[in-house]
This record gives C-alpha cells, structure tokens and sequence, in this order.
C-alpha cells in the first residue's frame, strides 16, 4: 500500500525575497565605502598589501578599476558597485545600492570585466550551493575586516566608518554601524545565509520526488 503525502506535507518552497537581504545592504553599503578607503591608506593602498592585484579602468569605465584575491579557497572580485565571490565554480555576486544577491550561474570570475553591463547573465538565488556561496562570502569579509583590524588596528577603521554617510544627500537612507560591530555582523549573516541553504535539502522523512512515500 503507498501513502499518498498531502501538499501541506511538503516543505514550502523559499520566499522570493533572499532572507537577510534587509540586513546586507547598509553592511555592503558601509564595507564598500571602507574598501575605497582602504585603497588611500596613508601606509599605502590596503587592499594590494592585502593580496589584491588591480586591473585599471577602462577608458569608457567608470568604477575606478577591478581588484582580484586569488586563493585556494576562493576568487574574490571587487567593483566600485559589488563583489563577485566564487568557490570551485559556484559563486555569487552581491550589489551595493540594492543588497541584492544573484548566482552567477557557474560562470567564472569576470577579473578583467570593468562595467556590470558586460558581466555574463546571473539568475537569482535558488539553491542550496549559492546560499552557502553567499554565506563564505560574508565570512570572507569579516576574515578581511580581522585582518584590518590586526594591520592597522581598530581606531583606523573607526576613523574611516566614521566619515561615512556625511556626503550623501539627506533623501538617500543610510546606516552607520560601529566598527566594533561589522565582524560579527557578517558572521551572523553568514549563518543566516547557512540556514537559508538548509531549507533547500530535502529531510529523509519527506516524500520521494514522485511525492509518494512506499
């Protein structure tokens, strides 16, 4: 005898708006501002001493150039408007202005890429692979703003965080959030990006595919 599972019985699919998405953009916002900061650091551009190489803007850009971290772990790729992270060919890119987050659909790290409308199509979020991208994502930023923190110390990024937001016009929202606060600010993020990739493994006691257990 089969048991036919009722619809309930099945686990909802994900919301369409990414979980977390509210929290990452005055992060990203406020970690975009303290990347262009960095690059003018009196000691010399942090972000090259970091491991970055730079790629210059092309003559029609206007994002101020491509930087790339390779490592065994992972390729991260930064714009004045986003972060293209990738690991093992599954990646995501995250934009400022927006918050949003977009699986680049196995493409590879567009390193030499300098305007966004020249970046190869990316889908939305929708598996469990790029959830976890996104979320290595987060602790990779809060493993760079460690480092900033051991480099140059934590009143420097304070310094920087502090001077964020004065330029903006007073329609435009935005948040200013203690340095001290950002590392476990992504962690936290991070692991709800971890949740959000464990909704998409189906449990043993669910249904088969065919939506009958035997």
């Amino acid at each position: 005898m089969k048991l036919l599972l009722a619809p309930a019985s099945v686990a909802a699919l994900p919301p369409a708006t990414p979980p977390g998405q509210a929290a990452l953009l005055p992060l990203f916002d406020q970690q975009g501002w303290c990347w262009g900061q960095d690059v003018r650091h009196p000691e010399g551009n942090a972000l090259l001493r970091y491991g970055f190489t730079r790629t210059a803007r092309s003559a029609t850009g206007s994002s101020g150039g491509t930087y790339t971290h390779i490592s065994r772990e992972c390729t991260v790729v930064l714009w004045s408007y986003g972060l293209w992270y990738d690991a093992g060919g599954t990646g995501v890119f995250l934009t400022r202005g927006t918050g949003a987050i977009e699986d680049t659909n196995h493409a590879p790290p567009p390193c030499t890429v300098n305007l966004r409308t020249d970046f190869p199509p990316l889908v939305p979020v929708a598996t469990a692979p790029a959830w976890r991208a996104a979320a290595a994502a987060c602790r990779w930023m809060a493993d760079y703003e460690a480092w900033i923190h051991a480099t140059f110390g934590l009143p420097y990024r304070q310094t920087v965080i502090a001077a964020w937001g004065h330029w903006l016009p007073p329609t435009v929202p935005w948040v200013r959030l203690p340095a001290e606060t950002v590392i476990p600010r992504w962690h936290a993020l991070a692991a709800t990006f971890d949740h959000q990739a464990g909704a998409f493994a189906v449990p043993a006691h669910l249904p088969t595919p065919e939506g009958v257990l035997p």
